[in-house]
């Protein structure tokens, strides 16, 4: 888990990505912020992988 300062507007999230032989579907990747208790802060943010290592 990671966390991100009390007053900071961004960061910066680095994911890891494997790429494997051949073709391979779409990938997506869901992004929930959570309060000190884990609840839910809002709507989560998703996205599409577009680079892979």
């Amino acid at each position: 888990m990671h966390e991100i300062p009390a007053g900071e507007v961004s960061a910066i999230l680095l994911m890891p990505t494997i790429r494997v032989q051949g073709s391979e579907p779409v990938k997506y990747t869901r992004l929930q912020l959570t309060d000190e208790a884990a609840q839910p802060l809002g709507a989560p943010f998703e996205g599409t992988v577009r680079d892979t290592v």
